[in-house]
């Protein structure tokens, strides 16, 4: 993969959703899901193709603020398949899986990543396959799945790669778990009834029972952050649709209807939202949508012919100045119409404001910054930083240079 810069768009009537808007936030606060609960919306990690490409093309893991009118901001870089993103609870580190630094496609660690780029760490290695993290509430663990032992099974590893635990070991494919919000249990999907289950047990790999029974697949149990539903996508009436039931395996709601698949949801922070991946507009790719936990307001998230999958919600504890932030690399964003606040970081990063009186920080590095419609206030950083299109409404530091259109 190249490391050409990203260009899916949000969908600005979604977005701009008032309900929405209001619980946004930024940075990462301490505790663990359940002792944040009900949390504030952060950030949204997900997985992501190249614009055209095909699903099983590389793929590097993503960044987007649900509030903001801007792109993605890409995280990782290179041609590995980098998958499966996670937040940590404090909202620091994201983990995922990748095969970098591999020739074998299927030759996946357990990597993390902090959100602006830096501190890119490998935690498990080997020649295996360690997929699928989630993390302990209390941030000291991951589950997984891999096949180190011989078969895929579920284990658990201390955050520092220290600590390896096998949780499960039967001859069938367990796999994707969920860390409950208490702690107390996981969720994962398994084959030991000859079709893809959900099943449960206790986080020290106790009390393994199943949870859902009935025709076709169940996968990809998310808790909710109450810790009293679980969502999954399921095949049981033909299509892969999203489901969500009491964490007893009783009260099956389905929520979606559509001819396409929807799979992977996941929860907003505040309990009040479920984000999930969907064919519906097919356009060569998949994208992220957006309802309510009921099924209704659904809405398409994102638009661009790229395959989107894999969002995880950051959990904040404040918000945050900053609606959109860059990464240590060179970040390409570009904001629409609202009142936004930019914040770039290191690298030589390109931004363009949108209507409305917006705010714009130059990180370190050799910045480009237009101004759009409205009163703009922007401060350069360090580095040569030139501010184009400037008008005598905007407000802008004297370390910049501005050149006029």
């Amino acid at each position: 993969m190249s490391c050409a810069r990203p260009t899916i768009r949000l969908r600005a009537a979604v977005v701009a959703a008032a309900a929405l808007a209001a619980a946004l936030a930024l940075v990462g606060g301490a505790g663990s899901r359940s002792e944040v609960w009900p949390g504030k919306n952060g950030r949204l990690a997900i997985q992501a193709t190249e614009r055209g490409a095909s699903e099983y093309a590389p793929s590097n893991i993503f960044l987007f603020e649900p509030n903001a009118y801007g792109y993605f901001i890409q995280l990782t870089h290179g041609d590995a398949f980098d998958a499966n993103p996670t937040w940590s609870p404090d909202g620091t580190t994201i983990a995922f899986d990748s095969n970098r630094g591999k020739s074998d496609v299927n030759d996946h660690d357990l990597w993390a990543v902090h959100p602006d780029a830096t501190g890119l760490r490998r935690i498990t290695s080997g020649p295996s396959i360690d997929m699928d993290p989630s993390w302990s509430p209390d941030g000291t663990r991951l589950a997984f799945f891999s096949d180190r032992a011989g078969n895929d099974d579920i284990w658990v590893v201390n955050a520092d790669g220290t600590g390896l635990t096998q949780l499960t070991t039967d001859k069938h494919l367990d796999w994707d778990p969920a860390w409950s919000p208490d702690g107390t249990q996981i969720a994962f999907g398994s084959y030991r009834t000859g079709a893809e289950r959900l099943w449960v047990m206790n986080a020290d790999g106790s009390n393994q029972h199943m949870l859902t029974t009935g025709p076709g697949q169940d996968r990809h149990a998310a808790w909710s952050p109450d810790g009293t539903r679980i969502a999954f996508d399921s095949s049981r009436v033909g299509n892969f649709d999203i489901y969500v039931m009491n964490v007893d395996g009783t009260n099956v709601k389905k929520l979606t209807k559509d001819k396409v698949i929807d799979a992977r949801p996941a929860w907003s922070p505040d309990g009040r939202w479920l984000m999930y991946q969907s064919q519906l507009d097919s356009a060569g790719g998949r994208d992220l949508y957006i309802m309510r936990p009921d099924g209704t307001n659904p809405e398409e998230y994102s638009t661009g012919g790229q395959w989107v999958t894999s969002p995880d919600w950051q959990v904040v504890s404040k918000p945050d100045r900053c609606n959109a932030i860059g990464t240590a690399f060179a970040d390409d964003i570009e904001m629409f119409e609202g009142n936004d606040v930019i914040c770039a970081l290191a690298g030589n990063d390109v931004v363009k404001a949108g209507a409305g009186n917006d705010t714009i920080s130059g990180g370190p590095g050799n910045d480009v910054i237009t101004g759009g419609p409205g009163r703009d206030v922007i401060s350069c950083g360090a580095g040569r930083d030139v501010v184009i299109g400037a008008t005598a409404a905007d407000v802008v530091a004297k370390d910049c240079e501005i050149k006029r259109r």
